[in-house]
């Protein structure tokens, strides 16, 4: 699936952008380009630590996990999932990675050729594997095979 070509302004400032499976049944070869967000901002340190519940049953309703701990992207249960040019910015302090990756069977982001605006960290890695990042203002080149707990 190739996502690409978006403009978002403004969006509710406890949601982001979501991609999510559910546990057995990831989501698969997403293409994420050409994407702006220009987030109002505002997320805590609190907000940063919050484990969204699964909720199987309430699928595919965006809003059923309430505030999120990424104020750009939120995955979970997802394999081979590649962003590119995708720049994330907030307007207030926002102490909300870009990205959180979670899940028990998160892999493959590879984000490159894109910025973030710094909160707390870009990158969140609750549970992920093979993930890449090159290209991406802050960061410096990172490959990490398998990894939980880290923020980049």
């Amino acid at each position: 699936m190739n996502i690409s070509d978006v403009v978002v302004s403004n969006p509710a400032a406890r949601y982001a952008s979501t991609l999510s499976g559910i546990s057995g049944h990831n989501i698969e070869d997403v293409r994420l380009s050409n994407i702006t967000v220009l987030h109002p901002g505002g997320g805590t340190h609190d907000d940063a630590a919050i484990a969204p519940p699964e909720k199987e049953n309430g699928y595919p309703e965006p809003t059923m996990f309430g505030t999120l701990p990424a104020y750009g992207f939120y995955v979970r249960h997802a394999a081979r999932v590649e962003v590119n040019h995708v720049d994330l910015r907030f307007e207030k302090e926002n102490l909300r990675p870009a990205f959180v990756l979670g899940g028990r069977a998160s892999s493959g982001l590879c984000p490159h050729q894109g910025s973030a605006r710094r909160g707390a960290s870009a990158f969140a890695l609750k549970n992920a594997s093979d993930f890449n990042v090159y290209i991406s203002h802050p960061l410096a080149e990172t490959l990490l095979g398998s990894v939980t707990g880290k923020t980049l």
